[in-house]
């Protein structure tokens, strides 16, 4: 099974908390205290239900490249 995460979009919709660089994603809404944002949360969902890492693709735009990247890393999921 291959599993796609639509990881783009403008951040206006949860404005203040989301910004154009900084959209929902990448927020912690759950208020736990590891920290991980939308976008880890449903990796860590994924992998956890036997899905393998080359499964998962993330969609996201050019600008928001990095944030992606960045919170893989962080979250020590390979890319």
């Amino acid at each position: 099974m291959k599993i796609i995460i639509l990881a783009g979009g403008g951040g206006i919709r949860l404005w203040p908390l989301s910004r154009n660089q900084w959209p929902k994603q990448f927020l912690n809404l759950t208020g736990e205290q590891d920290g991980a944002s939308l976008l880890i949360d449903t990796i860590r969902r994924c992998l956890g239900a036997d899905i393998q890492p080359s499964d998962v693709y993330i969609v996201t735009g050019a600008a928001l490249k990095p944030q992606v990247i960045g919170q893989l890393r962080s979250a020590g999921v390979e890319e």
